[in-house]
């Protein structure tokens, strides 16, 4: 499995002879065009400008929609897809808003999770829900997604093998996010900082202890 991480919340991953899109983005947002294909898109919901943007990912693919497929397990050839319902703000003493969701992705021995757009809070129901996790896709760009302390939390208690950075500030990037270093200062783990956007995945190359392994984005 290789995986690939194009900037903001957008992964492509080649699997079992598949090409998978996560989240493409539009260049509206600040970054270079995906200029990529896929046979599978996948997509925590509808936001076409910085989510959901299929128009610029070429080839004859087929959309996840994990949001539309909650409490399904949804089979592409093998390729095993859960999502999980989350939402870009869950106030303590208001209604949540923002609905999108977090997906697991099953091949190859691998399970790798989405986070979506999450913006709130993870208790043990997420956790025990998810079940076993190797290799997180987690937005560390703080509000509007979710506070630094409590993704922390969450990723301690989830304990994946290794966290891969996602949605956080760059140069250009038309919104405003907290940059990288913010989630460096408080992580207490190890931390691998690549040279390319994208490697190889191995069940027997995982670290065992959770470590951020730091991808720069492709499309910068």
């Amino acid at each position: 499995m290789r995986l690939t991480y194009f900037g903001h919340a957008c992964f492509g991953i080649q699997t079992s002879g598949y090409r998978l899109v996560l989240d493409p983005f539009s260049s509206e947002i600040g970054y270079s065009p995906l200029n990529t294909k896929a046979d599978l898109i996948c997509i925590s919901h509808e936001n076409p400008k910085w989510h959901s943007y299929v128009e610029g990912v070429d080839g004859d693919w087929t959309l996840y929609n994990a949001l539309e497929n909650v409490g399904q397990t949804w089979d592409f050839d093998g390729i095993s897809l859960e999502s999980f319902p989350v939402f870009e703000d869950w106030p303590d003493n208001g209604e949540p808003v923002g609905p999108n969701a977090m997906f697991k992705i099953t091949n190859e021995n691998l399970r790798i999770l989405h986070m979506g757009d999450v913006g709130h809070t993870l208790g043990n129901d997420y956790i025990e829900a998810l079940g076993d996790i190797d290799i997180v896709l987690a937005p560390i760009g703080g509000p509007p997604t979710i506070e630094l302390a409590d993704l922390k939390s969450f990723l301690e208690e989830l304990n994946p093998s290794l966290v891969i950075p996602m949605h956080y500030m760059v140069e250009g990037l038309q919104m405003t996010l907290e940059p990288l270093d913010s989630f460096l200062i408080i992580w207490d783990g190890p931390i691998e900082r690549a040279t390319k956007s994208e490697f190889d995945l191995k069940m027997d190359d995982l670290p065992t202890k959770t470590t951020l392994k730091l991808l720069p984005p492709l499309r910068l």
